[in-house]
């Protein structure tokens, strides 16, 4: 359906059928995340010669790997819910300004990650318990996302604000066509040119620029359903305000997940072993994994409860929620 037509559906259409429509493609999409987060695990266990030391590195790095994933919904999150619900406002001049002042906070906070991940990679991961092998292992890979963190933050981001329109098949699309990417990627990076753990790390950077350029495509050809100006940079004050404050909630969801992960890895390495840190690892992924599809539903709430709310239908907020 065009761009009014989505608007429409998702103000006055069944919310049942509403909610049904985006939710299992927003299901797909979060699965597809899933999968990628599982796919280096699962290539780095297959293709990389000392397999235990170096599952226990990318156990070890993942927690931290979550700083730009949550810096990335940081943005996404807080754009995403800003512009359904300017959407459902008609709030066209802010509509205008919104993807300039994204872009502005990717830049700010991608450089600063970018930065001091590099610097203190091997001080963060001998912190969560990395030692020998693994804390090598765990530092080529923690290192080589770091480089991409740009590209994690602005991938994901885009992708939630695609989301955000209520173009869930869309977006599931993007995400897929990133995912295929990764695999690929991964495949050539570890499999043929031997590069190891930073081939897996690679992998997945290069995923991530697909989804940022998939976007960028997207914009740029008018597909959006508001006017993204994909080509600018801004800072306004009151938006960069709304954006952090609806976004933080889940960055803080992340910062949890971080301190939960440290915990747990320094205890593993005080009474266990990097066997136990590889199996915690491998299990945590798939536990994750297992969670997506709650993910999609909640992803499928976002865009009605905030288009409806933009515009003033608090009610059918509501009802979206408890449906």
């Amino acid at each position: 359906m065009d761009k009014e037509q989505q608007k429409k559906f998702i103000l006055n259409g069944n919310l049942w059928k509403v909610l049904f429509d985006l939710a299992w493609p927003a299901v797909i999409a979060m699965v597809l995340i899933g999968m990628n987060n599982m796919l280096d695990a699962i290539f780095v266990g297959r293709f990389v010669e000392n397999a235990k030391a170096a599952v226990a590195g990318i156990s070890l790095a993942y927690p931290l790997t979550m700083i730009a994933l949550g810096l990335g919904s940081l943005i996404g999150v807080g754009a995403g819910s800003l512009l359904s619900i300017v959407l459902g406002a008609k709030d066209e001049e802010t509509q205008k300004k919104l993807i300039g002042n994204v872009h502005y906070l990717t830049v700010v906070i991608s450089i600063a990650i970018t930065v001091l991940g590099v610097l203190f990679t091997d001080k963060l991961l001998y912190i969560m318990g990395g030692r020998g092998e693994a804390l090598i292992q765990g530092t080529a890979y923690l290192k080589t996302t770091f480089y991409g963190s740009f590209f994690w933050i602005y991938g994901l981001g885009a992708n939630m604000i695609v989301r955000a329109e209520g173009k869930m098949k869309t977006a599931a699309i993007m995400m897929g066509i990133g995912l295929l990417v990764n695999i690929i990627s991964n495949y050539i990076l570890m499999k043929i040119f031997n590069m190891g753990v930073a081939g897996a790390a690679w992998g997945t950077n290069i995923g991530m620029f697909v989804y940022a350029l998939l976007f960028v495509i997207y914009c740029k050809r008018g597909m959006a359903s508001f006017n993204a100006n994909i080509f600018t940079v801004r800072a306004d004050k009151q938006i960069i305000k709304e954006i952090v404050s609806l976004g933080m909630s889940s960055f803080i969801m992340s910062v949890m997940g971080i301190i939960q992960g440290v915990i747990i890895l320094r205890a593993l390495k005080a009474y266990g072993s990097d066997l136990d840190i590889t199996f915690y690892g491998a299990v945590f992924r798939i536990f994750n994994f297992s969670l997506t599809p709650i993910y999609g539903l909640m992803r499928a709430l976002q865009p009605v409860a905030g288009i409806n709310y933009g515009a003033e239908r608090y009610e059918r907020s509501i009802s979206s929620f408890k449906i």
